[in-house]
């Protein structure tokens, strides 16, 4: 046990710095007494203030080894806490909902997607961030194929990415792989001028067997691209096409053929029912848009059902007047027809005039027998 810290003999009193003080003041001849005090002091401090120094660095060094001993107690504590800790007893299953809740909202094709978020998206960095948590949150995100089960890519995007277009095929690569056999929700816009649009398609074709919702704004031509999905699509169940560009797409047209359980159909744009097949007979639900589309085709009505139902949404603004629709007769039990607002630039008394006669126009396009349901609204 070390001995106490004995005070130096030469600390002054009150009394004498006081004195010594006014004697340096008032420039005044100092005393016999202060003066052999004085001398003492100069003489024997270098000892004494050694003495000082010695016994502070002793008690530095003994304040810092206390403060590390209380740090690595606290990280203890906080560890020997963490066992007891809720987050430790939720199920993996569970955990990979809330890590699927993460995902943000740019998670979608939009027109406002930036670059630096479809790079974020296709490497999925919002996972990536998560997996760094801890080793167990890694192996999770990792080991979930589900948490890389939607997939979300615009090409259109990648040519003002300062990154390479190859490192952007690698990360969605990645993705897919991570993603294993489980069902995905894809959604894919392919620019026709950028050079990796064949190389994108071709990869997302040969997932194709995990489609479950599928949404592709694509040039028409490029279907040729998808060749490997053709009969390669066994749990599609929701399907969206959509081009502003016409293209001869006869010689892809059976791409889309064959989709045991696809229910559910989009068609927008340059696509119509002569030029491209898909189960018609088993759909319950068809939508069909012109979109920028400067002509409308309602030739896929009568290859519907008497079991599904139907909706037109008109961009009338974009439309060519007459439609010169084709007389067409369907069983369909229910028709929706909507106009949207989207790209119209006319005035109101304008566009209210083409809108009467494009309604006009399909009415006297259609024969309906069978309809028992009939709305009419307005998309905005």
């Amino acid at each position: 046990m070390s001995k106490p810290f004995k005070q130096s003999y030469l600390l002054p009193s009150p009394s004498q710095i006081s004195e010594l003080r006014g004697v340096i003041r008032s420039h005044s001849p100092p005393s016999a007494t202060l003066l052999a005090r004085s001398h003492s002091v100069l003489d024997n401090s270098p000892v004494e203030l050694a003495r000082y120094a010695t016994e502070i660095r002793m008690l530095e060094e003994a304040l810092a080894e206390l403060k590390s001993e209380r740090a690595l107690l606290e990280s203890h504590v906080d560890d020997c806490r963490s066992l007891f800790s809720p987050v430790r007893r939720l199920p993996t299953e569970l955990l990979v909902e809330i890590f699927d809740l993460c995902s943000p909202d740019f998670n979608s094709v939009d027109d406002t997607t930036t670059v630096d978020q479809e790079e974020d998206r296709l490497a999925k960095i919002y996972l990536l961030r998560i997996s760094r948590v801890c080793s167990r949150w890694h192996d999770i995100v990792m080991n979930s194929p589900k948490l890389w089960s939607t997939i979300t890519v615009d090409t259109t995007l990648w040519r003002k990415s300062t990154i390479s277009s190859a490192t952007l095929l690698a990360l969605l690569v990645s993705s897919l792989k991570r993603g294993a056999d489980f069902p995905l929700t894809l959604e894919a816009a392919i620019g026709r001028k950028h050079p990796s649009h064949k190389s994108v398609l071709k990869l997302l074709a040969q997932h194709s067997r995990r489609w479950q919702t599928a949404y592709l704004s694509v040039d028409p031509s490029h279907l040729t691209f998808l060749a490997h999905a053709q009969g390669n699509l066994p749990v599609l169940e929701s399907l969206t096409l959509l081009s502003a560009r016409r293209a001869n797409v006869e010689a892809t047209a059976e791409v889309f053929g064959a989709i045991p359980r696809l229910k559910t159909a989009e068609i927008s744009g340059w696509f119509d029912g002569a030029s491209l097949q898909l189960p018609w007979g088993q759909l319950r639900q068809l939508t069909i848009a012109n979109g920028l589309c400067r002509m409308l085709s309602l030739d896929m009505l009568p290859l519907l059902s008497a079991e599904a139902r139907c909706t037109i949404v008109v961009y009338a603004a974009t439309l060519d007047l007459p439609l010169h629709l084709s007389t067409a007769a369907s069983n369909i039990p229910s028709l929706r027809i909507g106009f949207s607002t989207e790209h119209n630039k006319l005035d109101e008394t304008t566009y209210l005039t083409r809108t009467s006669k494009v309604l006009g126009e399909i009415f006297a396009g259609l024969s309906l027998p069978r309809l028992g349901h009939l709305s009419i609204f307005c998309k905005y």
